[in-house]
């Protein structure tokens, strides 16, 4: 049966019947004898074809049994960054592409170009194709980067340890959203997540409150680390080092800590719960304490601030990552 959800989309599930792939040319039920790009050999319940920016391409679902790897590093920390694109607790940098900055002047003058045009004549649509096919160039470059670096990563490394990032907070930044938003760290975490299961790889996500960037990976000192300083300086130990070589290693080092399930109840023993105010007696309106304002501003009985949440968990990281080191020094 083909069903199309719309005009560049349809499946084919074939009423149930296994359809067999083999080689360049394949006949598909309901559509007849088409040529891939690439040979596929599989067995498939259900295909569906898709068209995007002019072409077409076909997906399937098959059975795949994943192969562990043997491993050259057993733990390694990884920083995401819009400079670089990642940074490895070994020294290793990826470089960001930035395709989407290389490429946005002949996308703004294509999109100049067709703003007058007819919607719907034949130059509006040969225009549409040249700026979908543009925009496809700069998804691929960007995929083929992500793929290449989580592959890499999931084959070579036993326990990969990455940080719980805010991404819709960072996005808030207006000068560098669109930077962020290009370098698909969601994307990242999710085929890191997948791949870790195909080559037996561990991934160990750590709290978004460890302050990876602000400690010293030495010393274990904690200081403000504006996105304007490239490089860490520690006026305990001394230590001159990258920033995001810094965080990378601190990284690792907090993977350890949850590994030994030291990370774990040290959240578990400085997890923030909200207690419900007793209900009391109500206010008059005119009383400036009942304001929408005044209340969102006091704290209520049994209950901390942002603020304080906050600087409690930083103080219980702290505290356990300088043991920590201390019994490595040992």
């Amino acid at each position: 049966m083909l069903r199309k959800r719309n005009a560049s989309l349809s499946t084919i599930d074939n009423c149930g019947k296994p359809i067999e792939l083999n080689g360049w040319s394949h006949k598909l039920p309901f559509i007849g004898w088409v040529k891939t790009y690439e040979p596929i050999e599989a067995t498939t319940q259900k295909i569906t074809i898709s068209r995007q920016a002019g072409d077409w391409y076909l997906s399937l679902a098959f059975e795949f049994t994943p192969t562990s790897k043997t491993k050259t590093t057993e733990v390694v920390g990884v920083d995401l960054g819009v400079k670089t694109l990642a940074t490895l607790s070994n020294g290793k940098v990826f470089e960001s592409l930035k395709s989407y900055r290389k490429l946005e002047p002949k996308l703004s003058r294509l999109q100049y170009i067709n703003r007058n045009k007819i919607i719907g004549s034949a130059n509006w649509r040969a225009a549409q194709l040249k700026i979908a096919r543009l925009h496809r160039k700069v998804a691929n470059i960007r995929k083929d980067a992500l793929h290449k670096l989580t592959t890499y990563l999931a084959k070579n490394h036993g326990t990969i340890v990455i940080e719980d990032l805010n991404v819709s907070g960072m996005l808030s930044n207006h000068k560098l959203a669109k930077s962020i938003a290009y370098q698909g760290f969601y994307g990242f975490r999710r085929q890191l997540e997948y791949k870790c299961q195909w080559y037996g790889s561990e991934l160990v996500v750590v709290d978004r409150f460890f302050p990876s960037s602000k400690t010293c990976c030495r010393c274990g000192h904690v200081q403000d680390m504006p996105l304007n300083l490239r490089r860490y300086d520690c006026p305990d130990c001394g230590l001159s080092i990258d920033r995001d070589l810094n965080a990378s290693i601190n990284l690792r080092s907090g993977g350890r800590l949850d590994r030994e399930c030291l990370w774990t109840e040290c959240c578990r023993q400085f997890r923030w719960k909200a207690v419900r105010p007793r209900v009391g007696v109500r206010r008059k309106r005119c009383d400036p304490a009942t304001t929408k304002v005044a209340r969102e501003r006091a704290p209520r009985e049994g209950m901390l601030t942002k603020r304080q949440e906050v600087n409690s968990r930083i103080s219980c990281y702290m505290t356990f990552y300088i043991d920590f080191m201390k019994q490595l020094s040992l």
